[in-house]
Order: structure tokens, then sequence, then C-alpha cells
């Protein structure tokens, strides 16, 4: 299946696959600036065009970050950015610094290491979602758990 993309910036890219059967697509970034709220806004310079699939199904992009990312003490905005079917604007990961310790002890929310200009900030993927009609209802079905969360289904509370 293909996956339509414009190229915003002429630096940009978006990689296939590196090996087969990885679900991932490594997006680089051509800018970044931190916005109003404290986030650090990486800009891709890729617009997306997902395929369309017909009911009860939809499709969404997943940006996430990658596994390499716990070297930039830093963690995504949202913990998960959705591209919806319909957006066609640029693709942005906002990422927001974690808390880290320097070497003598103290406390910095400054990232251990920016990413670099054409490093890949993140991976892209392709999702089914079915597409649901919210209907409110009085009574939902009992089941076994029931309200149980938070580890307390399993007993891990």
């Amino acid at each position: 299946m293909e996956l339509k993309y414009k190229k915003l910036h002429p630096d940009a890219f978006l990689k296939d696959a590196s090996m087969p059967g990885d679900a991932g697509r490594d997006i680089s970034f051509v800018s970044a600036e931190l916005d109003k709220h404290g986030n650090i806004c990486y800009y891709t310079g890729i617009a997306i065009e997902l395929p369309e699939f017909q009911q009860p199904f939809t499709v969404f992009a997943a940006g996430l970050m990658k596994s390499s990312g716990s070297k930039h003490s830093l963690i995504l905005a949202n913990a998960m950015g959705v591209i919806d079917f319909g957006y066609r604007g640029e693709i942005i990961f906002k990422f927001k610094p974690v808390l880290s310790f320097d070497s003598d002890g103290e406390i910095s929310f400054k990232p251990k290491r920016k990413f670099k200009k054409g490093e890949a900030v993140g991976q892209l993927i392709v999702m089914l979602a079915l597409d649901v009609k919210p209907v409110k209802v009085d009574k939902l079905s009992s089941t076994e758990r029931e309200s149980k969360g938070y580890g307390q289904a399993s007993g891990n509370e």
C-alpha cells in the first residue's frame, strides 16, 4: 500500500522501512523552535495523504518517538501525535524536556542532547481504527472486571 507524501522543504525526508515488516517510517526535521508553552517544535517539512478505507474503518497515522530518542531527555508533549485522515498540513513533533541530573547531582530541565538537523526525530506508523458513532445509553452490559482499573483487575494494586 502506498503512503503519499509531499516535501514542503527540500531537506525533508520520510524513509521507507529499514527492514521488511518494520511498522515505523523514520521522519526527519528541517527546523525547530520553542513555542509559547515551552514545547520544542520540530518541523518535518512533510505532509501526507493517508489511504482511504471503507467504513467501518478509518485510517490515521501516529507520530511516535523513536527508541533512540531516550538519549535526548525529551518526551513527546502529547505522548503520541495523531494525524487524522483529512489533515494535509506539515507534520510537527512537539517535545517537552524531562527532568535530568548533571554530574554534580543538579536538577535540570535542559535536554542532554538536541536532535541534529536532518536526524530522524520520530516515526510515523499508519493504523486502522474503527469509525464509531458515540451512542448514549442508560446502562452498559456487565463484565467480570466492571470498573476495576489501574492494576485492580489483576490484583496488583
